[in-house]
């Protein structure tokens, strides 16, 4: 049985992974912050904003971060734990190669089956996932943290 959750103190993100259209190449940034990020690689996202709806989010933190406005995002997971939930998204556009860095963080594209060693442990499987979708006809993923 899933523990009660309290969604008014929960803080939600929206991440997002966008990719060529052959699907081959990925866009990330490498975090500086928060602190236990510094370094990682992962899709570019944030907070949701008070009253902000999590596809709503992605375009404005994919905007902010990358400087392109997209607007074709797909959610396809959401990962939720005590405290937190997280949407990802996905994208696929030739605009990849147009994306630049906006911020302190660096954005850069990856070949999918060459990501960096320093990656987010779970793009490491969120990417795969994104991809895969369509392949097993799925609608989409819910991936739930259960702790005491």
């Amino acid at each position: 049985m899933a523990a009660e959750r309290n969604t008014e103190r929960e803080i939600q993100y929206a991440v997002g992974f966008m990719f060529n259209p052959g699907r081959s190449t990925v866009l990330l940034l490498q975090k500086t912050h928060p602190q236990w990020q510094f370094g990682m690689w992962n899709g570019p996202g944030g907070k949701l904003e008070p009253g902000e709806t999590p596809a709503a989010a992605m375009r404005r933190e994919f905007l902010e971060e990358t400087g392109l406005d997209i607007q074709t995002w797909e959610q396809y997971a959401e990962l939720a734990g005590l405290g937190f939930r997280i949407f990802f998204f996905r994208a696929f556009s030739g605009a990849i190669w147009n994306a630049k860095t906006m911020t302190e963080e660096i954005v850069d594209r990856f070949e999918v089956d060459d990501l960096p060693g320093t990656i987010m442990t779970n793009a490491e499987w969120l990417i795969p996932m994104a991809l895969s979708i369509d392949r097993d006809r799925a609608a989409g993923f819910l991936v739930q943290e259960l702790a005491a």
